[in-house]
């Protein structure tokens, strides 16, 4: 404390690291005398240690156990009392004078270091009174001039731009709307997303058999909220997660080929850890590749405090050896997506097999498949996979219903007689549907001319449902009908399509 410069009676850090004491540089007259913010939440779960000499404490810490990071701030704030009384006519000790100065300076610090925090009304005029709403409102609106001044900056490049560059600030624009989105206590949904590339949150190139899933800051911020069964709090995840998968059936939640499994984060005494919990397929009401199973044993989901989290108590695998799991009570983990196994221990996410999926801060995915072949006969009129290939499909893990899915395949096919007009169809099969049902839409008609060619498209975009979906391409031949992959001046068959997660 000075008698000549302002003090604030605040102490902050920024700990990386789990730390566990955070020393107040100013006086203090009481242990009561401290309160702690982490990332602008109070905390309560610490203990003060002080040596006093004369009523006044220069080494007071506040004291947390296990560690912490984030954003700490160490603040004053001390009821105002008096704590002595002097007699009329009796000797003042200049100890104690100097304490009840001491304390009285410390408290007006304090009151004027909140008044620059709070509202104020001009001069001449009453302040208002604000309830939690009216504050969650203020903060809501905030984001929102936030991100109008960003769309307008957007929209004025954009005049002077090409259409790429004007394509690209409207997706920035719609992911920093997308970020700002507030639960009921303020806090942020989680700031992060699943990818199978050290470093790189939004993969371009095909991934495939990876065996460490990754969560990375997605560029909207740092936290994932997470319920510690009193109140949501900030986890940070500014140095990213990484969780190694195991391919042990003798472990406990090893990561077994072609089951679903759901990504949550979570703390595990004082460390933030990325896991997953038992696949899809465990319950007491068993699940499948589409459905979660649910009650005791299960990954089932809930809505709790505007958050995904474990409706049950659940085992997390955080990592690959046999020890690495951990027991979590119900609502204590975050859901963050989903993944598919391809073999034991192995992911893969490729525009043929998306089967990393983001719940949060999701972008558009890619999806395409080209049969390897340069052509192949089909003179059928029955439907079969395109060239005979089980591989001819696109795969989407979706972790989450309501997510659309768009998809279209372009099918060239050319009359190898030319005698006759020859029709194809072409259509895609979704959840053992065709489409389109009963229409002409799939159908095309290859001229009669020799080497005549025709190009074929179906087209769907609809909401294929929860968990593995397949959308197979699917063909019905001619006689004299050739069907064309690629070749030199012949357009290409192949499916293109794109969803978000």
């Amino acid at each position: 404390m000075s008698i000549t410069t302002p003090d604030d009676r605040t102490t902050t850090y920024n700990p990386i690291v789990p730390t566990t004491e955070f020393a107040a540089d100013f006086p203090v007259f009481d242990v009561a005398d401290i309160s702690v913010y982490v990332d602008d939440i109070q905390r309560l779960d610490f203990t003060v240690t002080a040596d006093f000499v004369d009523g006044i404490s220069t080494n007071a810490k506040a004291v947390f156990s296990p560690g912490i990071t984030g954003f700490v701030a160490v603040v004053g704030t001390r009821e105002a009392h008096r704590t002595n009384r002097f007699v009329n006519g009796a000797p003042v000790p200049v100890k104690d004078l100097n304490l009840a100065f001491d304390t009285v300076e410390a408290e007006m610090q304090e009151v004027a270091r909140d008044m620059l925090r709070s509202h104020r009304a001009p001069y001449g005029q009453e302040g208002g009174v604000f309830d939690a709403n009216d504050i969650e409102d203020a903060e809501a609106n905030a984001a929102i001039a936030t991100a109008a001044a960003a769309a307008a900056a957007g929209s004025s490049s954009a005049a002077a731009a090409s259409a790429a560059s004007a394509s690209d600030d409207a997706a920035d624009i719609a992911a920093l709307l997308a970020g700002l989105s507030i639960i009921g206590d303020g806090s942020a949904f989680p700031q992060g997303r699943l990818t199978l590339t050290a470093g790189v949150a939004t993969p371009v190139a095909d991934v495939a058999g990876a065996t460490t899933v990754y969560y990375l800051s997605a560029g909207t911020g740092r936290y994932v909220p997470h319920w510690t069964g009193v109140a949501v709090l900030p986890l940070n995840i500014v140095a990213g997660l990484s969780m190694a998968l195991s391919s042990n059936a003798a472990h406990v939640g090893y990561h077994q080929s072609g089951r679903n499994f759901d990504l949550y984060v979570f703390d595990d005494a004082g460390t933030v850890r990325l896991g997953t919990g038992p696949s899809w397929n465990a319950g007491a009401v068993a699940g499948s590749d589409t459905a979660r199973g649910t009650g005791a044993g299960s990954t089932e989901l809930e809505v709790f405090q505007g958050l995904l989290v474990n409706k049950n108590a659940i085992t997390l695998r955080w990592g690959s050896a046999s020890g690495n799991t951990v027991a979590i009570p119900a609502r204590q983990a975050t859901y963050v997506g989903s993944m598919r196994t391809v073999a034991d221990g192995q992911v893969s996410d490729t525009a043929e097999m998306r089967f990393l999926f983001n719940a949060y801060n999701q972008v558009e995915r890619q999806l395409r498949r080209y049969d390897p072949a340069a052509s192949w006969v089909y003179t059928s009129v029955s439907f079969r996979q395109a060239n005979g290939n089980a591989a001819n499909k696109l795969q989407v893990l979706l972790g989450l219903s309501g997510v659309k899915v768009r998809a279209s395949i372009q099918h060239t096919a050319f009359n190898t007689a030319g005698s006759t007009a020859r029709p194809c169809v072409v259509m895609f099969q979704v959840a053992g549907v065709d489409f389109p049902l009963g229409s002409t839409g799939g159908v095309f008609n290859t001229p009669a001319l020799l080497s005549g060619i025709a190009n074929g498209v179906a087209m769907y975009e609809g909401y294929p449902g929860l968990g593995l979906q397949e959308l197979t391409w699917r063909e019905a031949g001619n006689t004299d009908i050739t069907f064309q992959s690629f070749a030199a001046g012949f357009a290409r068959s192949g499916m293109l399509g794109s969803f978000l997660g």
